[in-house]
């Protein structure tokens, strides 16, 4: 007699496997952080500078800075000689955001060496963070 055909067997998938690790974050490197905040905020200034120069000259290529003139001119009548390029000029603008960029790179870099100081004051009281890692096989 033969027997009927067996369905074919699958194994069940075997679930994944999770590691976890608990760290604790018992100090912040201030030097490190310091040095990191720095130089990012560098190339946070330098790209804004990049902006507002690439903007600027947009604008200029546009003729916005023609027709404020215009508009100006319009309306103050023809005594009055204003041209917005003496206020507003591609110097004047940029020296106003190099300025703007350092003060931001000064003021980053000392909160975050603020901040270091500050989390490693408060971890030494209470322990840090504990964050939960987990790693999975899939």
């Amino acid at each position: 007699m033969s027997e009927p055909p067996r369905p074919a067997t699958t194994r069940p998938r075997a679930a994944p496997v999770r590691k976890s690790v608990r760290l604790n974050v018992a100090r912040v490197g201030i030097w490190s952080l310091t040095a990191m905040t720095f130089l990012v905020s560098v190339g946070a200034g330098l790209l804004g500078l990049l902006t507002v120069t690439a903007t600027w000259l947009l604008l200029n290529r546009l003729g916005a800075f023609t027709a404020v003139n215009t508009a100006l001119a319009q309306t103050a009548g023809p005594t009055v000689s204003i041209n917005v390029l003496d206020y507003i000029g591609l110097r004047q603008v940029l020296s106003a955001s190099t300025v703007a960029a350092v003060a931001g790179v000064i003021t980053a870099t000392v909160l975050a060496a603020a901040a270091a100081v500050l989390y490693n004051t408060v971890a030494a009281l209470v322990g840090g963070l504990r964050p939960l890692l987990l790693e999975t096989d899939e």
